[in-house]
């Protein structure tokens, strides 16, 4: 671009200033994930080869992060950012080499194939991602990857697997290690059974959350997303509304 053009394309200045800063971060892990994020901007102007060249060279640079989860967030959000400028097939290859870290990753180009209208291709990904998350053997990480997967299904539209994916995920949490993993595991069944629609299977979860006022923010969240706030007169709402009320714990005087 000639300097005259760079005076009339401003955010085109602006973004090979970024990609001209993003060389002067040392760390390989922060440069890479400067160069995605420089990537987005560039895909959401429809600049789509300068967003590849972005996406490989930060794919280059990934390969030099040693630690293993940064390298593997790094990847991750490659793969989602080829995904989201239509490269699915290659988001879907850089996905693959994300070890034990990739079915996050194919969830999501999932959820970005539904949203532009690649039905098939949606679920086909869905069906790999699940595959995936299959074989987690740790308890504590298989509950939130599956969790991830059952909220991604929904946001595309498919709640009935997504309340299908949540029954297994309700059985997996029982083995979770007690404490902070398993009460975030609870609250967020309870919210994403909440979100479909399933407001008994989201008080049945609720129960679950051993920490008191994480229980109450739970149950709140579920009163909210039930419209309980605008339906008083609605005997359903109120039902549920005395449901959570008998649940919530009352502070104890001090």
């Amino acid at each position: 671009m000639s300097s005259e053009a760079g005076l009339l394309d401003p955010e085109g200045r602006a973004r090979g200033q970024a990609a001209q800063t993003a060389e002067t971060i040392e760390d390989s892990y922060l440069r890479a994930l400067y160069l995605v994020r420089i990537a987005r901007g560039l895909q959401e102007a429809g600049q789509y080869e300068r967003c590849t060249n972005e996406l490989t060279h930060a794919l280059e640079i990934a390969g030099m992060i040693s630690r293993e989860l940064p390298r593997a967030r790094v990847l991750a959000e490659t793969a989602v950012q080829f995904a989201s400028a239509g490269q699915y097939e290659r988001g879907i290859q850089v996905a693959q080499t994300i070890t034990g870290y990739d079915a996050e990753a194919l969830a999501s180009i999932a959820f970005r194939y539904a949203e532009a209208g690649y039905h098939e291709e949606a679920m086909k990904t869905f069906s790999h991602a699940l595959e995936v998350a299959q074989h987690i053997e740790d308890a504590d990480r298989k509950v939130f990857v599956l969790l991830f997967i059952s909220e991604h299904y929904a946001e595309a539209g498919q709640e009935d697997r997504s309340s299908e994916i949540l029954s297994e995920v309700s059985l997996i949490a029982k083995r979770v290690s007690k404490g902070t993993a398993q009460i975030q595991a609870w609250a967020r069944i309870a919210n994403h059974y909440a979100e479909i629609g399933q407001s008994a299977q989201a008080l049945l979860a609720a129960q679950n959350i051993e920490d008191g006022d994480k229980r109450a923010a739970a149950l709140c969240e579920i009163a909210l997303s039930q419209g309980v706030e605008e339906s008083y007169s609605n005997d359903q709402a109120r039902k549920l509304l005395h449901e959570i009320i008998m649940q919530t714990p009352l502070e104890k005087p001090s």
